[in-house]
């Protein structure tokens, strides 16, 4: 119920995105069809008389519509939430709660726990019974789902968004119909494999383009001046230039909001690279007083080539404009560059050094490609972000942004 209608969305989106499709918001037949309501279940007074194509579609018996003030000849969300726990309502219908508010430890419906009590007159007041019992095929469900996420993860994240207080019924109306009450952040279902997340710290084992995306998210999530969009640099490359770039997401009106804060001062941009199977970085943050567009490597061989190939299809007096600073090269012992791409991203976006200083400190490591891997597999592991300690000399930041 989670994993499929994100799958849909955005299949849906890149179907629209290709052929130039456009979401309809305007209802179809079968909307209206499906939500007719009978003549002796429509509300009394006045009903509204607006354009078919434009419906009104009501929360409750209260609910006008704005603009010709009539009731909706529609069946409402209360009604059918009233209908469905039974014809004991409150008096207030507004008040109702769906399912989705129940704990879902405690409530499950199976076959076996809805009990239909009929007579000659109808559907008497106890027509629906809701045992407070969990199935067995709930139970795998749940089962299924937590193995999912780590013991680690699962223990965090409760205890950060455990609430103390028990919120209000009839502000949950209209809530998702996931039955979780904390639904874990979005770059959660980005999260790779077990399998490929054991993987991180296998000696030459190169980090795929799942994993180095869920760290970067997993930062993202934490630390909102840290921009990250992915396959960024695809898209990009795609279209031939940066400027070439902007001037189609303009036109077709995405990413609006991340031009926007490219522009800000405070604002990181991070974007991994993965071409030719090696990773590099790039990375665009003010320091000092301009802008620096720093190019990190761990391979010497053809690096000035990239350099110059990157520095040329990202060129721009705008946007991304700044000064592009190569870093010296630190040679990767195995190919541990998906990793140093993540341990380079996390240095060069919280260090205030200069970028020879962060240099010299991880050069101190011997053992760098195994510490490196070891941060990131702990970090998209666990699911959350935690700060290495052995960086303590080189990543400078605030202990309020660490913790």
């Amino acid at each position: 119920r989670n994993v499929f209608p994100i799958i849909i969305m955005n299949a849906i989106r890149l179907l629209c995105g290709t052929f130039g499709w456009h979401i309809s918001e305007i209802p179809t037949s079968l909307d209206l069809a499906f939500n007719q309501a009978k003549d002796l279940a429509l509300p009394t007074g006045n009903h509204c008389k607006c354009e078919v194509s434009v419906p009104f579609f009501s929360i409750d018996s209260q609910s006008c519509c704005q603009i010709c003030g009539g009731s909706s000849t529609f069946i409402s969300t209360a009604n059918r939430i009233k209908t469905f726990y039974g014809p004991k309502a409150s008096p207030n219908d507004s008040t109702r709660i769906s399912l989705a508010q129940v704990p879902f430890a405690e409530t499950s419906i199976s076959d076996n726990q809805i009990s239909m009590i009929h007579n000659n007159q109808g559907l008497t007041k106890n027509s629906i019974s809701l045992t407070k019992t969990v199935s067995n095929e709930a139970n795998k469900s749940v089962e299924h789902t937590n193995q999912r996420f780590s013991k680690t993860f699962a223990k965090h994240y409760n205890s950060k968004h455990s609430q103390s207080k028990e919120q209000p019924h009839n502000i949950f109306v209209l809530r998702d119909i996931t039955n979780l009450q904390n639904r874990p952040p979005l770059c959660l279902a980005a999260r790779p494999t077990d399998t490929e997340l054991s993987g991180i710290i296998r000696v030459n084992n190169m980090l795929s383009n799942f994993v180095v995306t869920y760290f970067f998210m997993l930062l993202t999530q934490k630390f909102p001046f840290i921009l990250y969009k992915e396959f960024l640099f695809d898209f990009v490359k795609r279209e031939g230039s940066w400027k070439q770039f902007v001037q189609y997401c303009r036109k077709e009106g995405t990413y609006n909001r991340f031009f926007e804060q490219l522009l800000n001062h405070n604002s990181i941009c991070i974007i991994p690279i993965c071409c030719h199977a090696h990773w590099t970085l790039l990375i665009r943050r003010f320091f000092g007083n301009s802008w620096k567009i720093f190019f990190i490597d761990s391979i010497s061989h053809g690096s000035d080539q990239r350099f110059a190939d990157w520095k040329a299809l990202f060129q721009d007096d705008d946007l991304f404009s700044g000064e592009w600073i190569k870093v010296k090269i630190f040679q990767q012992r195995e190919l541990e560059c998906g990793a140093r791409v993540c341990l380079h991203g996390v240095c060069f976006a919280f260090s205030k050094k200069k970028h020879g200083d962060i240099i010299y400190d991880l050069s101190r490591f011997k053992d760098l490609s195994t510490r490196s891997r070891l941060m990131v597999s702990h970090i998209c592991k666990d699911g959350f972000w935690s700060y290495p300690k052995w960086l303590s000399r080189t990543i400078d930041v605030e202990e309020s942004l660490l913790d």
